[in-house]
């Protein structure tokens, strides 16, 4: 299996943009979206989780099935994995993720 490497960043910035990267198949693709007026009102924590749910929602054709990592500059989005905090709608989010399989 090859490893994609996807990196995202959510921050204050109106657009947000995800790279998928293989050293496998000798490809790199990019996609971008603009951020609902919706969003602007989450935490910051959650805005980056919304990121990366789009980005894997996004390029679910070419991320099921492989195994990938998860590269972001956001550190508390490494405790998705063992998430102690009961934030319902980061949970859920998290869980829609669960076909993939990612590390951070």
């Amino acid at each position: 299996m090859a490893d994609f490497s996807e990196s995202e960043g959510a921050g204050n910035w109106k657009e947000r943009c995800v790279t998928l990267e293989s050293q496998l198949m000798k490809f790199r693709l990019q996609a971008s979206k603009i951020r609902e007026l919706l969003a602007e009102k989450y935490a910051v924590v959650e805005k980056e989780c919304l990121a990366v749910k789009w980005a894997m929602e996004t390029l679910h054709y070419y991320l099921l099935g492989w195994r990938f990592t998860l590269v972001t500059d956001h550190a508390p989005l490494q405790w998705m994995h063992r998430n102690k905090e009961k934030n319902a709608r980061v949970t859920r989010w998290f869980l829609s993720l669960q076909p993939f399989h990612f590390q951070v």
